[in-house]
């Protein structure tokens, strides 16, 4: 089933469970509700709804980046809280588990334009100049609506996004025309998930070429390529940011964090994993900010797309929707 409120675009399943649990779920860059419906219904025991939100750019309010998907996963709780709702578990897959943990620690627009003051993209990598005061953005703070979550559910967060889009390339197709990043995303992405359409048999996974013009990756249509590109390349994660702060700071975030019991499944396969001399610290190391996460490594789990592939089978391939990590997952949800 559909649904919208307040421009966010939603899909949900209504188990007919008597639980008083929820689980709202936050899909990848580019990915769309239907790829994760097979990975939800998984546990439709536990939850008496569940919902997938999607992005900003693919229906939901906002340009896509990070901070709005916070400040929309925060909207929409105010609007579906009621007192029949005892308790809220978020999910998450790749950007989606990042915003996930940003909104713990209200990491919100405003952070990120701070933050973006004070970052200098180098050919080596990204640092920050100086620590910026973020003392007024809201950034560790607890957020009224986050009161009710009590587990997280991460798979596959980026520890930084030049290991996402590699900052040297978004500086470079920042600087190309909008009808040349479009041609490129259809080449290297976009056409060959649409030739493997024809073969898919699933309900759930129809993929289609956006007619607006836009560049588009997989699902997600770029309407500011020049803003997105900028963005990516300067953005830092929640796990890069905690490393950039002070102790005191760093104990103030840990200390969030430690309020709700967060689980993240990777694995060896994930292309976020491999690019080791770019690496400045391991990336277990890069997750584990705070005592009350929990890391769980998985044989084959990642971002490894295969263009031969249609989308469910790779999703499968990723592992969200492989039975060791549904297991998992609902070992933890039951803890």
């Amino acid at each position: 089933m559909q649904g919208n409120i307040n421009g966010i675009s939603y899909g949900f399943i209504e188990t007919g469970s008597a639980s008083s649990r929820i689980l709202i779920f936050l899909p990848g860059i580019g990915a769309y509700k239907e790829s994760y419906i097979r990975h939800i219904k998984a546990f439709t025991h536990y939850y008496a709804k569940m919902f997938i939100l999607d992005l900003p750019e693919q229906g939901s309010k906002g340009s896509w980046q990070i901070g709005y998907m916070v400040e929309n996963l925060a909207e929409f709780i105010q609007s579906i809280d009621s007192s029949e709702i005892s308790r809220i578990d978020l999910a998450g897959h790749s950007a989606g588990a990042l915003a996930a943990i940003s909104f713990l620690a209200n990491y919100n627009t405003r952070v990120e334009q701070r933050l973006s003051e004070a970052v200098t993209s180098i050919s080596s990598g990204t640092a920050i100049k100086s620590m910026p005061s973020l003392e007024d953005t809201g950034f560790a703070t607890r957020k009224p609506e986050a009161e009710k979550i009590r587990k997280l559910l991460l798979y596959a967060p980026p520890d930084s996004f030049d290991h996402v889009f590699d900052r040297l390339y978004s500086i470079g197709l920042a600087g190309k025309s909008e009808e040349f990043v479009r041609k490129m995303l259809n080449i290297v992405v976009n056409r060959s998930m649409l030739l493997m359409g024809f073969f898919s048999s699933s309900r759930y996974f129809r993929f289609r070429l956006d007619r607006s013009g836009k560049p588009q990756y997989f699902r997600l249509i770029i309407n500011d390529h020049i803003r997105f590109l900028k963005y990516t390349s300067e953005y830092l994660t929640l796990f890069e940011v905690f490393h950039f702060m002070d102790k005191p700071e760093r104990e103030k975030l840990a200390a969030i964090l430690a309020e709700k019991q967060i689980l993240v499944q990777y694995g060896s396969s994930d292309w976020i994993v491999k690019p080791f001399k770019k690496r400045i610290r391991d990336f277990g190391e890069s997750l584990k900010i705070a005592d009350s996460i929990k890391l769980v490594r998985h044989k084959f789990q990642g971002h490894m797309l295969n263009h031969r592939f249609r989308a469910d089978i790779n999703m499968n391939a990723q592992m969200v929707t492989n039975p060791g990590v549904i297991s998992e997952s609902i070992g933890f949800i039951n803890l």
